[in-house]
């Protein structure tokens, strides 16, 4: 997976889900500890910076504090 993230072969949004699925496919870990993973407080704490600073461009905020 790495050279697919280096080579550009997938997008990347595909290559950084494929764990989730090839991972319990041939048996490397349970799907409840790679989602554990992918789903942990950091992330979702970025994701929501990420929709409140999309929501400020939207509707021009950004400008108006600046």
């Amino acid at each position: 997976m790495g050279i697919w993230w280096a080579t550009e072969a997938l997008p990347l949004p595909i290559t950084s889900l494929l764990p989730l699925v090839l991972f319990p496919l041939f048996g490397v870990a349970e799907i409840g500890v790679i989602s554990k993973e992918f789903m942990n407080k950091v992330q979702f704490l970025f994701a929501g910076g990420f929709m409140i600073a999309i929501a400020m461009q939207k509707w021009n905020l950004h400008r108006r504090v600046a």
